[in-house]
């Protein structure tokens, strides 16, 4: 079984494809939308895993505490957003901005951070191992 993302009108799908025999058989997950998981949030859901949200628009938010491990936050604008105590494991955050972000305690295991706008981030007691 193979996962691919594919881009559809600013919305990011999962693609799972299985392949038996050399057939190719693939089904579209429902798209989240930032709006839909702001939604959520404020609904008390904090759970948010492998979700795509590839230059999705988050900056100057509250999600603190979200459970955001796997997701695919590419490119994402993440500024001066609340990310204390979120689980950010094994995310994807290539190209993300996390400028004036709080990430007090997060959880970073297994992130690349290595093209990542961090200025004026605050990392206190962020966990990257």
């Amino acid at each position: 079984m193979v996962a691919v993302d594919v881009v559809q009108a600013h919305a990011i799908q999962r693609v799972t494809c299985t392949f038996r025999y050399l057939k190719v058989s693939c089904m579209l997950a429902k798209p989240m939308y930032a709006k839909e998981l702001l939604s959520r949030y404020a609904a008390g859901q904090r759970d948010f895993r492998n979700l795509n949200l590839i230059a999705a628009n988050l900056r100057n938010l509250n999600l603190s505490g979200a459970d955001l491990r796997g997701t695919n936050l590419a490119k994402a604008n993440l500024s001066n957003t609340n990310l204390s105590h979120a689980n950010l494991a094994d995310t994807v955050l290539i190209g993300a901005n996390l400028v004036k972000t709080n990430l007090t305690q997060a959880n970073l295991t297994n992130v690349d951070l290595g093209e990542v706008d961090l200025s004026a981030a605050i990392l206190r007691n962020a966990i990257f191992s």
